[in-house]
């Protein structure tokens, strides 16, 4: 029996961005997979959430969709909960 993939929100997030960046581009995802030198495969598998991108796939990614890469970031980024910044304890060369 094959291994399943679990998905990531996040994952999930620049997934579905990259799918309709692609899509407002009249792309399909083999002309997607030719231009950003990948396979439709791996794209495929980035815009259902399976697979995490590398930070130069996002940049790659970026330049072909003709985006600023932090805006893609950015994107995913909002979708998480605002939670404040965990209080971590001083480092032991920091207590007095």
């Amino acid at each position: 029996m094959p291994r399943s993939r679990s998905v990531l929100p996040d994952a999930l997030r620049f997934g579905q961005l990259i799918k309709d960046l692609r899509l407002q581009r009249g792309w399909n995802l083999q002309s997607f997979a030719l231009n950003s030198h990948m396979t439709a495969t791996y794209l495929g598998l980035l815009e259902r959430g399976l697979n995490l991108p590398s930070l130069t796939c996002v940049i790659n990614l970026a330049f072909v969709l003709g985006v600023d890469p932090g805006e893609l970031v950015r994107h995913v980024a909002a979708g998480r909960p605002r939670t404040p910044p965990a209080v971590l304890p001083p480092l032991p060369d920091e207590q007095a």
